[in-house]
């Protein structure tokens, strides 16, 4: 009888610590699920849409500087 509970007792604990929490993240939960399961099924394409969108905000913000500074870089390595 005592191995009973010991071993009820270890399954609780083990569903206890197992169970995660829904994930919240604020104002943006809507977005953040609608986001989260487009980037784990399509990690490439994911990668290349957000490097187009922050390579364009940065042309944006810094204009031509920033095709002299990746020249630089590029002359550097």
């Amino acid at each position: 009888m005592d191995n009973d509970k010991t071993y009820q007792l270890l399954v609780d604990k083990m569903h206890e610590v197992a169970a995660i929490p829904t994930q919240e993240v604020g104002n943006f939960t809507i977005a953040y699920k609608k986001l989260v399961p487009f980037l784990k099924y399509y990690p490439w394409k994911s990668a290349i849409i957000l490097s187009f969108i922050s390579v364009s905000l940065l042309y944006l913000i810094f204009g031509t500087f920033l095709v002299k500074v990746a020249s630089m870089l590029q002359f550097g390595f």
